[in-house]
């Protein structure tokens, strides 16, 4: 071999050598690249784990929560935990995932809705409401709390009147005008539904709570805070000479409610007429009522209200209420991952007798329909349904059709499992007041379904619902009992039936009128806030309110 031709291979070898070895520095890059980016997605799962705690921890006791955890472990890491109380959004939850170096934190700003549909309910077989035509306000638009620092809330109208009745929704209307009276749907908010079944539950915790303050004449002073809310009850005619303010639930029983620009409320007022035969209702002045004001003619204690009764039998997945009905459907979570990988998303479809909706979005497309974002979120049948319909629920999962795609596009996904409301096996549950709680924990440290239902299990450790509730538990992982994986909280679902107008038997025992007049420049404004608050003191208001994420922001440290 020539000179010059050892040379060339010698070269050759050594350009080999040189490609061979940049080659390898790639692949380690590369491997150093992927493991840093999957420190990073697992990172964001353990801050959402965090964050799933938080929020199930607000929830259970609202404001009153444990304010900071530190370090706490889960599969694959550990997150700091902090809940706060702030001045513009009720709490903030902030959740730090930490993964080797990789850190993600998740801040939430969380508001409290409240279940109370509108500013005034006025419910009774007789009513009479009117106004004298000055610049007074029922408003449903959702504001703060004056004491919190008062402005516009978070939350989506209320209705600005709630009567019980079709026809009472027309003379109240005639009375008052539209432009005076505003919330869901514009002006002219007036809309007929009341139902006073959990509006007596209310009143009967309050009766029995220990702390519980009886106010007399001249009814002066003030009562009870956003951080303590008061309640307060008052027996026959509440007229203050003098100035009177609070912040709580104040009950009226059996006595007219006369109140001027010396009176101040964030919370609930409630007037409850019983063993009278009228009642008088009179806001003037610049009184102002934070929250809502419920009027309304009480069903006897001992007497049963056929409309807050909706027998129903459970048929394999189906519900079949046996009167005529309406039905709300309220999502209380979804949580499911590809092995802490990346958030699946979930969507669903309802089944209503032979028809079909998609209520949130389109659920053969992944993204259009998710329901796996953190949020909360519910739909109530328009119209009343007839007995003997059945309901139920069908829920699908979706997978990245391809582990390089980003997932931001509707094709990047592919059907992962669905339970389909036909078959569902052990993969789909429908649970009803004293049905045992599934025993299972959440995959990941995702909240457990005990945590998920935890306002819905009684004392003895059953699921506690009432009469006219059930709850949907999806599995749409894995169909082996045995996994890890199976946690049965994928989707989880409550349905709450109601009465249709017509279905429900007044009770001729109880009779009169209420009368309610409004003038003046007094307001009524619905604080979902103020109402929520009472949740504090009360569990038929706590167990009833949702917790909203009003903002949310993911931060990533390099």
């Amino acid at each position: 071999m020539g000179r010059a031709t050892l040379l060339i291979a010698i070269a050759a070898i050594l350009g080999l050598g040189t490609v061979l070895f940049s080659s390898q520095q790639t692949r380690i890059a590369t491997s150093e690249t992927t493991g840093e980016y999957e420190y990073a997605v697992l990172a964001r799962d353990v801050a959402r784990s965090g964050l799933d705690r938080g929020l199930s921890e607000t929830k259970k006791d609202l404001s009153a929560v444990r304010s900071s955890w530190d370090d706490v472990e889960v599969a694959g890491g550990e997150y700091d935990l902090a809940i706060s109380e702030v001045m513009y959004g009720d709490m903030e939850i902030t959740s730090t995932g930490k993964v080797g170096e990789a850190i993600h934190t998740i801040n939430s700003n969380v508001i409290f809705e409240a279940p109370i549909p509108a500013t005034l309910v006025v419910s009774g077989p007789t009513i009479t409401v009117g106004g004298d035509g000055g610049g007074f306000e029922i408003s449903g638009e959702d504001v703060r709390m004056p004491s919190r620092g008062g402005g516009g809330g978070f939350l989506k109208p209320a209705h600005g009147i709630m009567v019980t009745s079709g026809d009472q929704v027309n003379d109240v209307a005639a009375q008052l005008g539209d432009s005076q009276i505003t919330g869901e749907g514009g002006e002219g908010s007036i809309v007929s539904g009341a139902d006073i079944a959990w509006f007596e539950s209310l009143y009967a915790e309050a009766a029995g709570h220990a702390q519980v303050i009886h106010a007399a004449a001249p009814f002066l002073g003030s009562y009870g805070t956003y951080a303590e809310p008061a309640i307060v009850h008052v027996a026959g005619d509440f007229a203050p000479t003098g100035s009177f303010s609070g912040a709580g639930l104040l009950v009226v029983e059996d006595g007219d409610f006369i109140v001027n620009g010396n009176f101040m409320w964030e919370g609930v007022v409630m007037i409850r007429k019983a063993a009278v035969a009228t009642v008088d209702v009179n806001i003037s002045g610049n009184a102002k009522i934070y929250g809502a004001v419920v009027a309304y003619e009480a069903v006897p204690m001992s007497t049963e209200s056929s409309c807050s009764v909706v027998p129903f039998d459970i048929d394999g997945n189906d519900v079949v209420p046996q009167i005529d009905y309406k039905a709300q459907f309220d999502v209380l979570g979804a949580a499911i991952s590809a092995g802490g990988e990346y958030d699946m998303p979930v969507t669903a479809k309802l089944h209503i007798g032979n028809d079909e909706s998609e209520p949130w979005g389109d659920w053969d497309l992944a993204l259009d329909g998710n329901l796996n974002t953190g949020l909360t979120y519910d739909w109530s049948v328009p119209d009343s349904l007839p007995a003997g319909t059945p309901l139920t629920i069908s829920s699908r999962s979706w997978s990245k059709v391809d582990t390089l795609v980003s997932g931001d596009l509707n094709s990047d996904w592919q059907i992962a499992m669905e339970q389909n409301s036909e078959t569902g096996g052990g993969q789909l549950q429908v649970l009803r007041d004293g049905d045992e709680v599934p025993s299972v924990s959440g995959y990941l440290d995702q909240s457990s379904v005990e945590e998920y239902i935890g306002e819905y299990i009684g004392a003895d450790g059953k699921v506690s619902l009432a009469e006219n509730q059930v709850i949907y538990l999806f599995e749409l992982g894995t169909t082996d009992t045995g996994s890890s994986a199976f946690d049965m909280q994928d989707l989880v679902v409550v349905v709450t039936l109601s009465a249709a107008e017509g279905s429900c038997v007044t009770d001729p025992s109880v009779t009169g009128n209420i009368s309610m007049d409004i003038g003046g420049n007094a307001g009524l404004y619905y604080s979902g806030e103020a109402i929520a608050k009472l949740g504090k003191q009360l569990g038929t208001i706590r167990n009833a309110t949702k917790v909203v994420v009003a903002s949310q922001k993911d931060t990533v440290v390099d």
